[in-house]
């Protein structure tokens, strides 16, 4: 066997190999935008007539930051009713005493609102503005089981309190400090007390101490409050 070479001409020669094209070609990052955007449609005119429920132009009221709008608050009668809920209370002496505790506040002022709003207010005090910070002028009819029959264990509490906000504004957590002077038939003087107050100062315990209360020197209160 002799090998088989095969010789092409000098004009035959095998052509060059070239790369094969791009599957994919590259595509642009951006898409060139073939017009300018349309212009934003102007909004409908506003005419208030007999059968056009849309409001007219001079009823939109808009926003304005830079003016600061008193709320609108005010007794109703709902509120008055949600006021009739007491709080329980435990009063601790010559032995335990159940007891039930209102609240009603003529008169608050705060001191940690916004100062271009009015800081009064009268009987209806929103949570902010009691609990971020404030002085209330309160009174607090009270029931407590005394010795005496049903007409020693009413009684009434009036004085001041201070709020202080300690986490959100005192949404979250707050705290009070305030001075009373308490009358049943049968006894009567100054107290003290301290409370700490959570859920935008719907439900607090306040510490209540009354040296000339021989009966229940210390009262714990269970405070549920509704604004």
């Amino acid at each position: 066997m002799f090998p088989l070479h095969l010789a092409l001409p000098p004009n035959l020669s095998p052509p060059a190999l070239a790369a094969p094209p791009p599957l994919v070609s590259a595509l642009p990052l951006v898409a060139p935008c073939p017009a300018p955007p349309l212009p934003e449609l102007e909004p409908p005119p506003r005419s208030k007539g007999p059968n056009d429920a849309r409001p007219a132009d001079d009823d939109v009221k808009w926003a304005d930051t830079g003016i600061a709008r008193d709320p609108d608050v005010a007794p109703s009668l709902e509120w008055a009713i949600w006021q009739l809920i007491p709080s329980p209370q435990l009063g601790v002496g010559d032995g335990a005493r159940f007891g039930l505790r209102w609240q009603v506040t003529p008169l608050l002022y705060s001191f940690a609102t916004d100062e271009r709003l009015d800081r009064w207010r009268w009987l209806v005090a929103e949570p902010i503005v009691r609990q971020s910070g404030s002085i209330e002028l309160f009174a607090s009819p009270e029931y407590l089981a005394l010795d005496g029959g049903i007409g020693a264990r009413f009684g009434l509490r009036g004085g001041l309190r201070a709020y202080f906000g300690l986490l959100g504004r005192g949404d979250n957590l707050s705290a009070s400090l305030g001075a009373s002077y308490f009358h049943f038939r049968d006894a009567s003087g100054f107290s003290a007390e301290a409370g700490a107050y959570v859920l935008f100062g719907s439900l607090g315990v306040v510490l209540t101490y009354s040296p000339t209360f021989d009966a229940a020197p210390w009262l714990v209160t269970l405070r549920l409050r509704y604004f």
